[in-house]
């Protein structure tokens, strides 16, 4: 686990070379179903900010979705991922 000094800033920096990461795009356990879509949107851009500058991070949630997370909050995570707005806009051009 990545917490405190070894968190996401952290992390990123001392194993980049070495490592894809894969996931904690959003902390499905506190943001996702408690937080405001706000500040899902927030962290989430913020962690394909510290993660994905370069390559090397494929977004993912890593656990499953809580119940009581919003559709508000879901749709705030898509929205704060460029590569999944532009997916959801190019289905929706389609009709699929």
């Amino acid at each position: 686990m990545l917490g405190g000094e070894d968190g996401p800033p952290h992390a990123e920096t001392r194993i980049r070379q070495d490592l894809t990461f894969w996931g904690g795009g959003v902390d499905t356990q506190r943001t996702l179903p408690f937080g405001t879509p706000q500040e899902v949107y927030r962290e989430v851009r913020q962690r394909i900010e510290i993660f994905g500058d370069g390559g090397g991070f494929v977004f993912n949630t890593i656990h499953n979705i809580q119940a009581p997370t919003s559709l508000e909050n879901l749709q705030a995570m898509f929205r704060a991922n460029p590569r999944q707005r532009r997916q959801l806009r190019d289905r929706a051009r389609c009709g699929s």
